[in-house]
């Protein structure tokens, strides 16, 4: 269990602490880290290679936070390609997704001229997507409850709710302010 973590998610924070000294030290760079479909939606049987997959997706959203500063672009692929692992986790995949598909993607994502940072692509046989982590609308009451919050549980995981991309977790906070003009100045919320 701990090796899977190890290699999935510390293997690249062990790779990025050097790398990113130098991509600071010369103004900039990009970085690509490689995450996972499953990490994202989940699979049977991969709860240990999930956790540390995800962990790559908030790794890349920080990061691309911080490396801001420094002219640093951070990305992250979530790749479907035919290999050996895919095979024993899926099953067959056909010639119609080559890795070369996959690494298109990465070219792009690595090319100085990448508009984008802090995204997850989803790249196989040709087609990419983003991938979100997103917040509903939700449900606000200023005296929510327990009762009241079992009520509404189901209407806040509807999927044919609204959805939110918030691009840190300030902005999370900032759709609880927006629900009650009252709580921009309270104490407890940070700013």
């Amino acid at each position: 269990m701990l090796a899977s973590l190890g290699v999935h998610l510390l293997g690249a924070i062990h790779v990025l602490l050097p790398a990113w000294r130098h991509l600071a030290a010369r103004g900039g760079g990009r970085v690509v880290n490689t995450t996972s479909a499953v990490g994202m939606f989940g699979q049977r049987r991969s709860a240990v290679y999930a956790a540390g997959k995800m962990g790559i997706v908030g790794l890349t959203r920080v990061l691309a936070q911080e490396g801001a500063a420094h002219g640093i672009s951070v990305n992250a692929i979530a790749p479907v390609a035919s290999s050996q692992m895919a095979g024993e986790v899926y099953g067959r995949l056909d010639e119609e997704i080559p890795p070369e598909r996959v690494a298109a993607v990465v070219l792009a994502l690595a090319h100085p001229s990448c508009p984008v940072s802090g995204e997850v692509v989803s790249a196989g046989g040709g087609r990419m997507s983003r991938l979100l982590v997103g917040a509903t609308e939700g449900y606000f009451s200023p005296d929510l409850d327990d009762d009241e919050a079992a009520a509404n549980l189901a209407a806040v995981c509807a999927q044919e709710r609204p959805v939110v991309v918030p691009d840190s977790a300030m902005a999370e906070i900032d759709l609880i302010r927006r629900c009650f003009p009252d709580l921009a100045a309270h104490p407890m919320l940070p700013r």
